[in-house]
């Protein structure tokens, strides 16, 4: 009976700790939980309490675990590593914004619908510790309280407002532990008296809630870097696992005023109030959820939405684009697709903040006056034309090569522009890595080269530099995409290639469904002019925390741009051509994504192909940590056997008796007793001068086997387990 409760007590102080915490994370962290999630926490926490709290526990308990958890994995369809990503990336926004920039508003896209998956398996390991704790006899109190305390604080400090639930039941584990004592008996009242305080224990605590609830409770804002370092972490724990790292902290500007054509996009950049982008400054960490705008399209995929472009490089900046007085050139491209018999597509725009100015998707023909941006011309919605990048060769209608003839001497005047210090050092740095400005390739080559020059990170600071472009490249080698952009744009003016940073949005649209466009989604780019063609887009930023796996056109179809949209500034992955021709995917590793001119609308809507089931190698590796113990029980068993024999057959015949005796005394535990000669042999070794004689040494081994052969023909098929091979007793 006492056993009983004290197995009993176990179970329930493991429910009233590990499922209440999981809650808890979930809620602090913004992270989700199917129903299904709490049926597998609780199979996980009945398995880890067989393997702790039974004497023999461990070689059903661990095999049982180990099918769970692969089980659950399977479930999930793999996605350990994926959840993993948004975890890390949830706990560092949610400490950021509480200790590093109070008042800030987190936002961040799950690549997973479900966490239940991670949360699952870090029930596991917590409640593995757990109850290794709890069933320690000695220093019980200290295990426990030191595996359970700190993940509680590490939840609860981030909400200001912890679960109440959760709070009590944690509480209540807590009163219930220290009832229960420091050491643990398998045959104490420890499991009687927790179960007997449990009840009082539990209507202290809800009177104790109801005067003084947790919503009442306060925490002292102070400015700490745990966020950051977590978020160090995190990253460490990414390249382990593969993954390109990069903080996914986002923010946005002040409320923008309505119809201010200089007002910025979204994101923590923006033209100041001359339409002067400058770069001075570091990320504005601030609430980002606001909705710019809305669109509905017939094409699927991922759609560049054009606001404005820069002129001349300031260095720590960029200037209004330069004024053109002829037609403007922003159709040019458009035209050019459109003529090499690229698909139409059609979409309408909403917007909900108005900056004067028109998004509007490549390639699309709407009518400007203006060189870098299109206006709008009042209301707050508007429709437009847009063509999909074909297979053909883009070329421009013979109606308009007079034209584009007079704007590319423009574009090449204007456009290439640099100060000379800037150029010097950006040729040197374009000499060491072979780059040939008479490459045909030049235009991806560069794209690819700033890609893979430094880490994306929002977190950065503003530069100790009035040269960004170059100090990017060669000491900061971290940024967001606007450092990656005016990299680009710079070292593509250095080599000859007329070049400007743009600004807009980059969204994923679903055919024929509403899309809403919100300021995280706001990011830059370049555009870059190919004679005869126009301005074609070109993305420059590298790749940021996980890239889902995207399905691959064949190099037949046109060039589909695979980016990963990014929380507050995407890093999009791009596909690679050197002219506006197609092309197929250029081979890339992990390190970086393809680049390359961008073709929005391109990628349709398929039906998402049946994936082959794939394991990581972590997941075996820890299937073979839980199952090795079993693997190992044959050559224990040989071991163990080898030392009772030796034990038995040893010289001294005063100590083989008693080895005979102890070995007795094991199999009596299966229900068979001592005989009776053997305890009076082993008494008289032990508490006498006699000596023990040859026959009476080899009468005692000769009950000792009669002795285990009849002990084993009355056991279970499980308890013949035990016998021959946990307990090794033949």
């Amino acid at each position: 009976m006492k056993r009983t409760l004290n197995h009993l007590s176990t179970l329930l102080l493991l429910l009233l700790y590990i499922p209440p915490l999981i809650r808890l994370m979930a809620v602090s962290f913004s992270l989700t939980l199917d129903g299904y999630a709490w049926l597998w926490l609780l199979a996980v926490c009945l398995s880890v309490w067989i393997t702790a709290d039974f004497r023999h526990g461990i070689f059903l308990g661990l095999p049982l675990s180990g099918l769970l958890l692969l089980a659950a994995y399977r479930f999930y369809d793999g996605e350990l590593v994926v959840q993993l990503s948004d975890l890390f990336d949830k706990i560092s926004g949610a400490y950021y914004e509480r200790f590093y920039a109070p008042g800030s508003r987190f936002v961040f896209v799950n690549y997973s619908e479900s966490h239940g998956l991670i949360l699952l398996f870090l029930a596991f390991l917590l409640a593995s510790y757990l109850s290794t704790g709890l069933t320690s006899r000695n220093g019980r109190l200290f295990f426990s309280l030191t595996g359970t305390v700190p993940p509680f604080l590490f939840a609860v400090v981030v909400t200001g407002q912890p679960d109440p639930a959760a709070v009590f039941c944690v509480s209540l584990f807590w009163i219930l532990l220290l009832v229960g004592g420091d050491r643990y008996e398998r045959d104490g009242n420890r499991g009687r008296s927790v179960l007997t305080a449990a009840l009082p224990a539990a209507l202290m605590l809800g009177a104790i809630l109801l005067i003084s609830p947790p919503s009442r409770y306060e925490y002292t804002r102070e400015d700490l870097s745990l966020s950051r370092r977590f978020d160090s972490f995190s990253q460490l724990v990414r390249r382990w696992m593969g993954l390109e790292q990069g903080p996914l902290l986002t923010a946005s500007p002040e409320e923008m005023q309505e119809g201010d054509p200089n007002a910025p996009a979204g994101g923590g950049f923006g033209p100041n109030e001359e339409g002067t982008l400058e770069l001075a400054g570091s990320y504005d960490f601030t609430g980002m959820n606001d909705v710019m705008l809305h669109f509905q399209t017939d094409a699927g995929g991922y759609l560049y939405l054009r606001g404005r472009s820069y002129g001349d490089y300031l260095g720590s900046g960029w200037a209004e684009a330069p004024e053109w007085t002829g037609p403007s050139s922003l159709s040019y491209a458009a035209q050019a697709v459109r003529n090499a018999g690229g698909l139409g597509h059609g979409i309408d725009v909403r917007l909900e903040i108005l900056t004067g100015i028109k998004y509007l998707p490549y390639y699309n023909t709407e009518a400007s006056s203006l060189d870098d941006r299109v206006l709008m011309a009042g209301g707050s919605s508007y429709s437009a034309a847009f063509t999909e990048l074909g297979e053909g060769e883009p070329a421009l209608p013979e109606t308009l090569q007079a034209e584009e003839l007079a704007y590319r001497a423009f574009a090449h005047e204007q456009y290439t522009c640099l100060p000379e210090a800037t150029r010097a050092a950006l040729l040197d740095l374009a000499a060491e890595a072979g780059l040939d400005p008479a490459s045909p390739n030049l235009v991806e080559e560069v794209a690819s080269y700033v890609q893979h020059a430094g880490t994306y990170d929002l977190g950065t600071e503003a530069y100790p530099s009035d040269d960004y472009a170059v100090y990017f490249l060669t000491q900061a080698r971290r940024g967001y995409c606007i450092h990656f952009a005016t990299a680009a744009a710079a070292l593509y003016r250095a080599l000859g290639l007329p070049a400007r940073v743009t600004e807009g949005f980059l969204a994923i649209s679903r055919s024929g469904a509403n899309t809403d466009v919100l300021r995280s989604d706001a990011h830059a780019w370049v555009e870059v002019y190919v004679d005869g063609t126009g301005w074609l887009p070109v993305e420059v930023t590298g790749r940021s925390g996980l890239m889902r796996e995207e399905t691959t056109a064949p190099p037949t179809q046109s060039p589909e741009p695979t980016p990963e949209p990014e929380p507050g500034s995407p890093a999009p992955e791009a596909e690679a051509t050197a002219s506006p021709s197609p092309a197929g995917p250029p081979e890339d590793g992990p390190s970086g994504p393809a680049v390359g001119i961008i073709s929005p609308g391109a990628v349709e809507e398929a039906p998402p192909a049946a994936a082959a089931f794939h394991i990581p190698w972590q997941v075996p590796a820890a299937a073979a940590v839980v199952l090795l113990p079993a693997a190992l029980l044959p050559l224990r068993r040989a071991l163990v056997l080898s030392l009772n024999r030796r034990r038995l057959r040893q010289k001294d015949r005063r100590k083989a008796v008693v080895a005979v005796w102890r070995q007795a005394v094991k199999t009596a535990a299966f229900g068979v007793p001592v005989p009776d000669e053997i305890t009076r042999c082993a008494e008289k070794a032990s508490f006498s001068l006699h000596e023990i004689s040859r026959e009476e040494l080899a009468q005692c081994r000769e009950l000792l086997n009669e002795q285990t052969r009849t002990c084993y023909a009355g056991l279970s098929k499980w308890k013949k387990f035990v016998f021959r091979y946990l307990k090794c007793i033949m």
